[in-house]
Formats: C-alpha cells, structure tokens, sequence
C-alpha cells in the first residue's frame, strides 16, 4: 500500500504543475526556480549522500604477458664425466651456485705438469739473467737438459713398447683362453646331452687337474705383477688384467670342478640348461676378448709418436753439442726465455681455469626449469645440461595505443594482476616504452618491472608466460572531493546534480575529473560535506522542495 502511495504522489504534482503552468503563468513572463518547482505544501521525497574528501587515481589499463630478461641453456666448457649434479627441476638457485661437477682428476694433474713447466720456465730465465757472461756453464746445462730429455724419451719408448708386447700377449692369451672356454662348455653342454662315458669321466677329472694348474699358474703370475706395481715397474692396468686373469682361472677350475661332479652324477634339466647359458657367456667372452685385440692399434700409435719425440731429442742433443765452441747469451735468447715463462704462465691460468670449469655454476638467481644430465654421463662443450630462467628478472610487457602514450614516462607505478596468480596485486613500475609503433594497430610496447615478493600477499613468484593486466596511475589527487556517480545528471550538455540545503534542492553544475567505479571526482560545484541527491533527482528542478528519506523509510 505504502508503494501505491509514493507512486500516486508524483503523479499528482506532475498534473498539478501542468495545471499552474497554464493557469497561473503569464505569457512572456521569465520562468523562476519556484515556478518550475512543485507547490510549497509539497515536497518531494529523495535519497542524500554526502560529498567526501578521498584519494582518486587517474589509471591506463594495459594487457600482455609475463616475460623474463634471462633464460639461459647451462652447457660445460670442457668435457668430462659428471660426478655430481646439485639441482632437479622447480629448484631455485642463486648466483654463482654449483649445479654440477665433473671429475677433477686429470685437471688437477694438468694443473701440476704446468706448474712443473712454469718452475722450470722460470728457472731457465733466472739462469739467463745471471748468468750471461757464462757461457760455458749455460752450454753445459743446455747439454745436460737435452740429454736428460732424450733419456727420458728413450724410457718412454722402451716402457711403451714393453707395455704393448705385454698387451699383445695378454689380449692374445685372453682370446685363447675364452676361445678354449668356449670350447669346453661346447664339450661339457655336448656331453649333458648325449651322456657320460667312461673316458669322459676320466677326461673331466683331467680337465680339473689341467684348471687348478692355470689357477695355479693365473695366482703366481697376479702376485708378480702387484709387486712390479709397488715397485712402480708395471701400471696398475697391468695390475688389474692380471687380477682378471686369476678370476677367470677360478671360474674355469670351478667349472672344471662342477662338470666333474656332474659327470659323476649325471645331469638335470636344469643343469642342460645352465650349461646352455655358460656356452652363450663364453661366446661373450671370445668376442670382448678379440675386440680387445684391436686396442693394440692405439698403443702402437703412442710408440710411434714416442719414437718422434727421440728423434727430436737427438736433434736437441747434436745441436746443443754443436754450440758448445761458439755459445754466447744474447738478450734474444733472455726474451725468448720470458716469452716461455709468460706461455707457461698461460698454460697454468689455462689449467686452473680448465680445472675451475669443472665446477658448473649458476650465472643469475634461476629456477631450474629442465635438467638433460645425469650422474655418470660424459659432459660435453656446447651440450645443454640445464635450461634456468631467471624470475627475478621478470617483467610485464603489453601495448598501449599511440593516443596513450604521451601520457606515459618510465618510473609510474603500476599494479598488475596476473592470471596464474589470482588474488594478487603486484607493485610494479614502468621501466621502458619501447619507441616503434606497430603498423598493424599503431600501439607501443612498454615494459613494467615486476620485483619478486612485490605482491600484496607475501613472495609468490611470478610465472613467465602468464596474461597479465597492468593498471598505470596516471596521476593523484588525495584530496580530491567525490560524489557518487548516480548522481550525476546530463542537462543542456552539462553534468548537473542537486545539493539540499534547507528543504530545497539546488541544482549545481559540476566540472568532472576521474571516474573510477561509481565514484567521480568533482572538480567544481560542491563541496565537502554536502549533500547530493541519489535517488529522486530526476524529478527535480533548481528550488524544489525534498524530503530526505532512506529505502528503509520507502519500504
């Protein structure tokens, strides 16, 4: 009922109106504010809000994507076997942190032997310095030095040829003795399938006989050679075949054992079976054995090359005998003897550096993002071990329209909302406008910083990829008086809204400033404080009578 009423009212002061207007005003006559309003008796019933005092920003909206500065492809600058790998996927690291480690080894005794070289660079300019008048002394040395040299080049080779004639020997036996293996597992598989006999009985008891005397044989020959190792005559490769050939002695007599026994016994299905697969592992054996054969091409290749290094040796010799009557130090040779100490410096940086690359560090704050390498596998220059992107680095890039873009200088905040972060507002700031307009849309690219941990609910990291939307503030004005925006009317072309003051409302032109939401920035027209018509203002002219209700007076 009550809602009839409000809406019986207006409708009665419109025709009330229109019956003054033609009754009770003069043609020709100037129109004023109580004319045009309702009759003194009524009032018209409005909803109020006050003007209030606040922060408005003046805001561009741009959209894009994350993107990041650095993305780098970790790759080893030597090669070598990974001994070590410090990171998995989604792991973060900082600067200069170790991903991973190759052996050190062979680096670390190249860093020696350049050591050794740069001692004994340094030691020969030394000599030079101080001793320049002396040229008998030097001679000698020089003489000494290449004798000592072509002595240790003739070890070399007489150690190399002796290491080859063993291996030849060794490979040779080991073919024969996996091809008589192979042999008597044929025989011992033959002999389970059709039966024993009585001279096969007898056979594989001398079969035993014949493998405890190459065990015998095999253990006598493997503690010679471990004594040669302490003693420093053999390698410790030599070592370890000798080792080899003593297992493989003990298998074989234990074989030879078995098939005794079971020569005695008679055999299973099982056991047929087994003797199927000694067959197979001793055809295994003949094949890695003559593959091993092939090696001996290598330690030839390292006689050869050792055999150079004599003749070069007895060059050195002839020439400095050859300058024993005529030596003379001269301040070329003293250079020459700097540039050998600079190069062997070179050599040792070159080492430590070599040996530092083992090391596999990190160059920025990352995320691991890929890993292609694992423990044990050989590293190689240029290989791709881990892909890191640097987060830290992130930032938003959209496209502003050219109409915008005068507007813009790097340094404005921004807030930024990205989609694979909902609920989070990050701080950001302009950081470039990239100065080339596209020609399919005439917009600029600009870039926005995003720092980590800038967002409102802690450091959550940002994703690279992500859509983004950046809101740029403009400008602020933290006084700014606002009215709401449904109090706004168009009138004449004009924003006019209504103030009551004193029962009466009074309409005010207002100049707009910023629009964010349903609030508006009055530049002009009203003050703080006031009280501006939001609902009922449609009814109203400049010196109507109101009466300021709530909806819950309405309801």
């Amino acid at each position: 009922m009550k809602r009839i009423v409000w809406i019986l009212i207006p409708l009665i002061l419109v025709i009330g109106c229109a019956v003054k207007g033609r009754h009770g005003k003069k043609v020709g006559a100037p129109e004023t504010g109580k004319s045009k309003g309702l009759p003194p008796a009524q009032s018209l019933p409005v909803e109020v809000a006050p003007v209030t005092v606040g922060r408005m920003d003046r805001t561009l909206v741009i959209t894009g994507d994350i993107k990041v500065d650095e993305e780098v492809e970790i790759a080893s600058k030597i090669s070598g076997r990974v001994r070590f790998v410090a990171a998995k996927e989604g792991d973060r690291v900082s600067r200069r942190q170790v991903l991973a480690t190759l052996e050190e080894t062979d680096l670390k005794a190249q860093v020696q032997i350049a050591q050794a070289t740069l001692r004994s660079a340094r030691a020969r300019l030394a000599q030079l310095r101080a001793g320049e008048g002396m040229r008998f002394s030097q001679t000698n040395t020089r003489i000494e030095q290449a004798r000592a040299s072509l002595e240790a080049a003739k070890v070399r080779v007489s150690q190399l040829e002796t290491q080859a004639q063993i291996t030849e020997t060794q490979t040779s036996a080991q073919v024969q003795e996996a091809e008589a293996a192979l042999a008597a597992s044929n025989q011992r598989l033959s002999m389970m399938r059709e039966g024993m006999r009585k001279q096969e009985k007898a056979q594989s008891q001398l079969a035993v006989t014949q493998a405890k005397a190459n065990y015998d044989s095999a253990k006598a020959y493997c503690d010679r050679r471990k004594q040669l190792f302490q003693s420093g005559a053999v390698s410790k490769e030599m070592v370890e075949e000798a080792e080899r050939q003593l297992k493989v002695a003990e298998a074989q007599y234990q074989s030879a054992q078995e098939q005794a026994n079971l020569v005695q016994e008679g055999f299973r299905s099982q056991e047929v079976r087994m003797a199927e697969e000694e067959v197979r592992r001793a055809e295994e054996t003949v094949r890695q054995a003559k593959a091993n054969v092939s090696s001996n091409k290598i330690r030839k290749e390292d006689i050869a090359s050792a055999k150079i290094q004599v003749k070069q040796a007895e060059v050195d010799v002839k020439n400095a005998l050859a300058g024993n009557a005529d030596i003379k130090v001269t301040r070329e040779e003293i250079h020459a003897a700097e540039a050998s100490v600079q190069q062997a410096e070179g050599a040792v940086a070159l080492a430590r550096e070599q040996l530092r690359n083992a090391r596999i560090v990190s160059p920025v704050n990352a995320v691991v993002v890929s890993r292609t390498v694992n423990v044990g596998e050989i590293a190689t220059p240029g290989m791709p071990m881990m892909r890191i992107v640097a987060v830290d680095t992130a930032y938003f890039e959209g496209n502003v329209p050219e109409i915008d873009v005068s507007e813009l200088t790097p340094g404005l905040p921004v807030n930024v909302t990205i989609d694979s972060s909902p609920g989070k507002v990050f701080r950001g700031a302009l950081r470039k406008i990239i100065p080339l307009a596209s020609a399919a849309n005439r917009s600029f690219r600009v870039r926005i910083s995003v720092p980590l941990g800038s967002s409102q609910g802690g450091g959550e990291l940002v994703k690279p990829g992500s859509f983004a939307r950046g809101q740029v503030i403009l400008s602020s004005n933290p006084q700014a008086r606002i009215v709401p925006k449904i109090a706004l009317l168009k009138r004449d072309g004009k924003d006019v809204l209504y103030v009551v003051r004193q029962g009466l409302a009074q309409e005010r032109t207002v100049t707009t400033g910023v629009i964010a939401g349903e609030k508006v920035e009055a530049k002009s027209g009203v003050e703080a404080g006031d009280q501006v018509v939001t609902s009922g203002a449609d009814a109203l002219q400049d010196g109507s009578k109101v009466k300021v209700v709530t909806k819950s007076n309405k309801e």
